[in-house]
């Protein structure tokens, strides 16, 4: 009995080594998410830093502006995606950004945020 549970062991560990081998094709796609995700991430931490820098923002409050400008941005990302087959995508994309305003304003302070608004958008 112990030499087939043995036998039965070694059969196992084998077909779970063998389902852990990785294509090249899987590699090369494992390559490129990774890339454009550390350009997102990339490009997120520098509107953070821009938006910091403006508005000399407590460093207490970055992460929580972090989340906030990444969700913005990763929703605006699949809204764009999703191309001719999202519906109402004017709709959705005032949506994001009136959440996002929302956000923003609720933690900067109307001060802060005014000034953010005045030096992005100037008249």
């Amino acid at each position: 009995m112990k030499k087939v549970l043995f036998i039965a062991a070694v059969l196992a560990s084998s077909v779970t080594f063998a389902q852990q081998e990785i294509s090249p094709a899987q590699q090369e796609l494992s390559r490129k998410t990774t890339a454009r995700v550390q350009d997102f991430n990339s490009k997120m931490d520098a509107k953070v830093d821009k938006i910091m820098d403006i508005t000399n923002l407590e460093s207490d409050k970055r992460s929580q502006l972090s989340e906030i400008v990444t969700t913005k941005e990763s929703r605006l990302d699949r809204l764009s995606r999703e191309g001719k087959e999202a519906t109402d995508v004017q709709g959705r994309k005032n949506d994001i950004m009136n959440a996002y305003q929302t956000e923003l304003k609720q933690l900067l302070g109307d001060s802060k945020y005014n000034l953010l608004q005045s030096k992005v958008s100037p008249k």
